[in-house]
């Protein structure tokens, strides 16, 4: 007699990214022998944004990003990475961001943008004083086009970096050298990041900055570096638009005359600038909601806060966690407005154990829009972002989707499991009619026809965990007893 033939694809996927290719194992019901193994292109994708403040007192914190970029001694040769499945936190401890992502195998993009949304920086020619220049007067330096335009060097290739790029932490630098801090101290980061979603800037060379550098088929990740909250609002109202006598010929008083450049107006009015709900709701159309969240600014949650809310940072942190030495609180941009109380000023005591960072609290609001899963946050006050980074890394590693190249014949058929160190789990399935689980806040797989594998919340699986999908192929062919 005859019966039907079941061929069952196992999907084989690195969650970190299989080496150049996932695997698809056919097996054959009948003999339960595996009798084909075939490669498909790798999916494993993402675009990282760095949205970096660059006002005045940034000098130390993009320092610290730019030498956790790439560190010498690295056990992971960029050139020759391990599989991702074999990759320890042992081997990582010694590793910067960009040897992470090879590590972990991801297709990556990186690019730059700033916290200033004028139309350039260097307004007052601040670059040409000693007291406002990291490393020197740069009294050449000119007017460098802002609000929301990727940031590379006149010469590069391109204005964004990726996988495969030559001398990758050199490039980092020359793009952090090329941005520096002679911004607007008014920084509106999330209107930046909308700006750039929305290719609105008035500037020919980056009109095409969003399609150049964003892919269809990877997820984003925006990585926001800022020692002060976001002050994005409207054009109207109480604040106005205090770019509207921007220039980018030589000097130019680019901020009017209803508020100047009296920043802490930001932190007094934070009820008259543009809800975070409307930048996470931004956010979650691009890229079909494969979107990821990192924050790392200052300030930590208030206890007992309904809503939360946040302090400004106060001490530097060590490795071991703990305050360098100790000081008092913090007095930055947000003066009285921030909830420390009272906010006496840092030097008194030891100028070099303090951490001049307000609470990015909008920041934070904006990462606790999304699902925890798919967002990291962490102090700008630490001495050192590598292990920020890593995590940053892993969570740029995230394999939420799996294609699995063939519509399935049955979909209620299918069988998912997830193996992490010789351990193997199947998730929760999520029902097929569920239209938005992460907005329900539900963790598990679900399927998206015709041949998408979705993971959610607690489910989506970590760098170097592996995939497996079982599925009855609708090509089945049949065999005969």
């Amino acid at each position: 007699m005859t019966r039907p033939v079941v061929l069952a694809l196992a999907a084989l996927v690195c969650a970190g990214g299989c080496p150049n290719e996932h695997v698809f194992q056919v097996i054959d019901p009948c003999s339960s022998q595996t009798v084909a193994v075939a490669p498909v292109p790798v999916t494993n994708k993402s675009d990282i944004l760095i949205v970096v403040d660059n006002s005045a007192s940034m000098c130390e914190e993009q320092a610290n990003l730019r030498n956790n970029f790439f560190l010498d001694g690295c056990a992971i040769d960029v050139n020759d990475p391990p599989s991702p499945a074999d990759v320890t936190d042992e081997m990582l401890a010694g590793c910067g961001f960009v040897q992470a992502l090879y590590a972990f195998d991801l297709d990556f993009r990186l690019g730059v943008i700033t916290t200033d949304v004028g139309l350039c920086d260097n307004r007052t020619l601040q670059a040409g004083k000693a007291e406002r220049a990291c490393e020197g007067v740069e009294p050449d330096w000119g007017r460098r086009p802002q609000r929301g335009c990727l940031q590379a060097p006149a010469d590069a290739e391109r204005k964004y970096l990726q996988r495969g790029d030559a001398d990758l932490d050199d490039k980092f630098a020359a793009i952090l050298a090329g941005v520096k801090t002679y911004g607007s101290a008014i920084e509106r980061g999330l209107d930046a990041t909308q700006a750039f979603i929305d290719a609105d800037t008035p500037h020919d060379e980056c009109r095409t900055d969003r399609d150049d550098f964003l892919r269809d088929d990877a997820a984003l990740v925006v990585i926001y570096l800022t020692d002060e909250d976001d002050c994005s609002h409207p054009a109207t109202g109480a604040f106005g638009d205090e770019t509207t006598t921007d220039t980018c010929d030589g000097f130019g008083d680019t901020l009017n005359q209803t508020w100047g450049d009296n920043a802490t107006a930001c932190y007094a009015n934070k009820d008259q600038l543009t809800p975070v709900d409307d930048y996470v709701a931004a956010l979650q159309q691009v890229k079909e909601g494969r979107v990821r969240v990192a924050v790392i600014a200052g300030g930590e949650p208030v206890a007992d806060s309904d809503p939360v809310r946040y302090a400004a940072a106060d001490c530097r942190i060590d490795a071991a966690g703990g305050p360098d030495t100790m000081c008092t609180a913090p007095r930055g941009q947000g003066g009285p407005f921030v909830l420390t109380s009272p906010a006496s000023d840092c030097f008194g005591l030891d100028p070099s154990a303090c951490c001049i960072a307000d609470a990015g609290e909008r920041y934070y609001q904006l990462a606790a829009g999304f699902d925890a899963s798919v967002v990291r946050t962490d102090s700008i006050c630490k001495d050192s972002y590598q292990q920020t980074m890593l995590d940053i890394a892993k969570l740029a590693s995230i394999a939420d989707v799996v294609s699995l190249g063939e519509a399935p014949a049955s979909p209620l058929l299918i069988r998912v499991e997830v193996e992490s160190a010789g351990t193997t789990t199947q998730p929760v399935r999520i029902d097929d009619d569920v239209g938005d689980p992460e907005a329900e806040g539900l963790s598990g797989w679900q399927y998206q026809a015709p041949t998408t594998i979705r993971f959610y919340g607690d489910a989506v699986p970590g760098a170097g965990q592996q995939v497996r999908v079982f599925f009855a192929a609708a090509s089945a062919e049949e065999c005969t007893e």
